[in-house]
């Protein structure tokens, strides 16, 4: 006698999805489910057997959509998603320097939040569910603030770490950034801030280890840069 299954409980269950696995397997599921549970994929399969196997008040049928892992992007300045639309053309690299030099010395933490949600809102939009922040949002915590409103998972970098000048490297003309002054005591005593969020592996926003690059930054910070990221097993 075959003994009943007593379905299991679970958040969400999304059905009828044209579902790519993108497992070791790569298998491809035209009428696939999955279930979800306290924010994790707990099981996919064929729609008639994850709904055999799980029970929701809440469910979702794809209607036949395609369904696939979260795309990551790794490399994004997320706060300046708010200005992106102020520079002015034609664009030439003066301008660049300008215009980005002028808006960080404009933005204050609240303006990084919208800039930072508005950024998180395009990327869930359109099926990003990670993000890597290159270093450029002054006040991490807005960021992080942000992503954990829009439910994005988001690697944090420290705010502008670099020695030897601004955007243009050494010799840069263009106007210094008043919170982020190009100084091996600043950026030797910012290196590494965000990797504090690692300490729980399961949280949403986490830490990486950044420099801006681009010729401004000395070849010892550089180099302490690689050897922390290796001693903390991250980007």
């Amino acid at each position: 006698m075959n003994e009943r299954i007593i379905p299991k409980d679970c958040d969400l269950i999304v059905h009828g999805a044209y579902l790519v696995t993108v497992d070791p397997g790569r298998r491809i599921f035209a009428d696939g489910a999955m279930a979800v549970r306290q924010g994790w994929i707990v099981d996919i399969g064929p729609s008639a057997l994850i709904r055999s196997l799980w029970t929701s008040k809440r469910s979702i049928d794809a209607r036949g959509a395609l369904v696939h892992p979260g795309f990551v992007e790794c490399h994004i300045h997320l706060s300046i998603h708010a200005g992106r639309n102020a520079i002015n053309e034609p664009v030439t690299w003066q301008s660049q320097q300008e215009f980005y030099s002028g808006l960080w010395n404009s933005v204050e933490d609240r303006d990084e939040y919208v800039g930072s949600r508005l950024a998180c809102l395009e990327l869930a939009l359109h099926g990003a569910t990670t993000f890597m922040e290159c270093g450029t949002v002054l006040e991490p915590d807005a960021a992080a603030r942000a992503a954990r409103a829009v439910g994005i998972r988001a690697i944090l970098g420290d705010p502008f770490v670099w020695d030897e000048g601004g955007f243009g490297g050494r010799g840069d003309s263009s106007p210094p950034i008043h919170r982020a002054p190009a100084n091996a005591r600043r950026a030797h005593s910012i290196l590494g801030r965000q990797l504090g969020r690692n300490a729980d592996s399961s949280a949403l926003v986490r830490g990486h280890v950044a420099i801006i690059g681009m010729g401004t930054c000395s070849a010892s910070l550089t180099l302490d840069a690689k050897a922390l990221a290796k001693q903390h097993s991250v980007v």
